[in-house]
C-alpha cells in the first residue's frame, strides 16, 4: 500500500531494571529514546514498543498478532527475561527472517541463543549509554533493520536446520488489517498516556471516560489499555476509578502481581470502608506467594504508615502497633534488596518518629546505607523525583541545610505531580515532628515543607 511503512515490534523492557548478573541497574526508556527509536526513524520504519510486564506476564491477542505480522522484531535479550525469550520463540518459529536481537554487553547471552547473530552494545556505570555508543548503535541497528527487509536468508534457528519448516501463513486479510489495528491501537493508548500531564483533572477526568468507553469497545480489550488506563487514572488520584476498572480485568490480568500492587496503593489513598483491610490483604498475600520484595514491602509499609497517622491522637495503642507494623514492613523490604532505597528511608523516617533511643540508634545505622543506594542511583544528577526526593528526605534526617536546598533545588527543576509532592512534604513533617521530639528542630525545614507545599497546590 503506498505511503505505508514498516512496522517494528520492539520487545524490551520499560523503566529503569536492575540486572541481576551486574547488579547494574539498567535505563531502558534512556535506550529506547536515545538510539532504538532513532535507528528506527532513520531506516525510515514505524515502530510499536512492548513491555513483557505490562500485562503482568500474560501474552495477548495483539502481542501475538504483532509478533507473527510485523514486518521485523526488534528483541532487547539483556536480562534474559523469560518472557522476552518466549516471544522471540514464538517469532523465530513463526517467521524465518527479520528478527534482530540485541543485547547489553553486560554478561553473555544464553548459550542455546549464543549462535544467533545478535548486536551488543556496551552501558556506562550508571546505566546509560555513553555518546559514542549510542552513535554506533544507532548506526548499526540502522543498517540491520533495513538489512532485514532487503534480504531474504533466513535469521531464525528453526528455518535455518530443518528443510522446508512450514512456518506461520495467515490469511492474506489477517496480514492486511494488521498495520491498521496496530496503529489504530497505539494511537489510542498514546492518548490515554498523554492525558494527564496535558489536561487539568476535571478535564482529564472526563476525557480518560470517554477512552475507556472506546477502550471497552474494542475487540478483545486489549491487556496494555487497560493498563494504560488504570496508570492514567492514578495519576490524576481517581481512585474510585481505578478499582472500579480494576473489579473489570479478566482474571489472569486482574490478579498479577504488578496490578495488585497498583491497586492495593489505589485503595489505601482511597480509604474508604475495608479498603485499608483488603489493600493489607492484597500485599500480603503477594509476599506469601512470591516472596519479600521491596515493592511491595514497601507499599505494605505505607499502608500502616497510613493508618498509624489516622490513629494518632485517637487510639494510642492502635497507633503504635500500626507504626510498629510499617517499620517492620519496610525494614524487610530494604533487607531483600538493599540496592532499593525506598522502605529503607521510609524506615529511617518511622525510626525517628518512634522517640525512643533504640530506633534513633536504628535510623542512624540505616542511613548510610540509603545514602550508598541513592549515590548509585546518580545522586543530584538524577533525573527521577524519587531520587532526588530521597536525597532530600536524608538531608533533613542528618540536619544538613545546603544539602537539602541543592536537592530541593534540583527537585523544583525536574517536577513531580501533586501526590509525590504531598507524599514528600508528608515525609519531611513527620521527620520535623521526630527532630522537635529531641529538641533538634530548625525554622529551615519548616520552609522546605511550605515550599512543597506550595508546589503539591499548583
Amino acid at each position: 500500500m503506498a505511503g505505508v511503512r514498516s512496522m517494528v515490534f520492539v520487545v524490551m523492557p520499560y523503566g529503569e531494571k536492575k540486572d541481576p548478573h551486574s547488579g547494574r541497574t539498567i535505563d531502558f526508556d534512556h535506550i529506547w529514546n536515545e538510539a532504538f527509536r532513532p535507528a528506527i526513524d532513520a531506516a525510515g520504519m514505524d515502530a510499536v514498543r512492548a513491555d513483557e510486564e505490562t500485562s503482568g506476564g500474560f501474552v495477548h491477542v495483539a502481542m501475538f498478532e504483532r509478533l507473527l505480522l510485523a514486518e521485523v522484531v526488534l528483541a532487547d535479550l539483556t536480562l534474559a527475561s523469560p518472557n522476552v525469550m518466549y516471544e522471540l520463540g514464538i517469532r523465530h518459529a513463526a517467521r524465518p527472517r527479520a528478527t534482530v536481537p540485541v543485547f547489553a554487553r553486560t554478561q553473555p547471552l544464553p548459550f542455546d541463543l549464543s549462535p544467533i547473530r545478535a548486536v551488543p552494545y556496551r552501558l556506562e556505570r550508571d546505566g546509560t549509554l555513553a555518546d559514542g555508543s549510542r552513535a554506533a548503535l544507532v548506526h548499526e541497528l540502522e543498517s540491520r533493520l533495513a538489512d532485514a527487509l532487503a534480504h531474504h536468508r533466513p535469521d531464525s534457528p528453526l528455518f535455518q536446520v530443518i528443510a522446508r519448516y512450514p512456518g506461520v501463513n495467515l490469511p492474506h486479510d489477517v496480514t492486511e488489517s494488521f498495520q491498521s489495528r496496530v496503529n489504530a491501537l497505539s494511537n489510542l493508548s498514546n492518548k490515554i498516556r498523554s492525558t494527564p500531564a496535558r489536561l487539568s483533572q476535571d478535564e482529564a477526568l472526563a476525557a480518560l471516560s470517554r477512552l475507556q468507553a472506546e477502550v471497552l469497545s474494542e475487540v478483545g480489550t486489549p491487556t496494555e489499555l487497560l493498563l494504560d488506563l488504570l496508570l492514567a487514572y492514578r495519576d490524576i488520584e481517581a481512585y474510585d476509578n481505578m478499582v472500579s476498572l480494576w473489579r473489570s480485568f479478566p482474571e489472569p490480568v486482574g490478579r498479577s502481581p504488578s496490578v495488585l500492587q497498583v491497586i492495593a496503593f489505589a485503595l489505601n489513598r482511597r480509604g474508604g470502608d475495608g479498603d485499608v483491610e483488603e489493600a493489607i490483604e492484597i500485599l500480603e498475600g503477594i509476599v506469601e506467594s512470591y516472596g519479600p520484595d521491596p515493592e511491595t514491602l514497601g507499599l505494605l509499609g505505607r499502608v500502616h504508615k497510613d493508618r498509624h497517622q489516622s490513629l494518632v491522637g485517637n487510639d494510642q495503642l492502635r497507633a503504635e502497633a500500626a507504626l510498629d507494623a510499617a517499620i517492620d514492613a519496610y525494614e524487610r523490604g530494604f533487607q531483600a534488596d538493599m540496592r532499593d532505597y525506598y522502605p529503607g528511608i521510609n524506615a529511617i523516617t518511622l525510626l525517628l518518629l518512634k522517640g525512643t533511643e533504640e530506633g534513633y540508634q536504628r535510623a542512624r545505622s540505616l542511613s548510610p546505607v540509603v545514602a550508598f543506594a541513592v549515590a548509585g542511583r546518580g545522586g543530584l544528577e538524577s533525573t527521577d523525583y524519587w531520587d532526588l526526593a530521597t536525597i532530600l528526605e536524608l538531608s533533613v534526617v542528618n540536619l544538613m541545610r545546603e544539602n537539602a536546598a541543592a536537592a530541593m533545588r534540583r527537585l523544583l527543576y525536574v517536577g513531580g505531580l501533586p501526590w509525590q509532592w504531598r507524599t514528600t512534604r508528608e515525609n519531611l513533617e513527620r521527620l520535623q515532628e521526630a527532630h522537635r521530639q529531641r529538641s533538634l528542630a530548625e525554622p529551615w525545614i519548616g520552609e522546605v515543607v511550605e515550599r512543597l507545599r506550595t508546589e503539591e497546590g499548583r
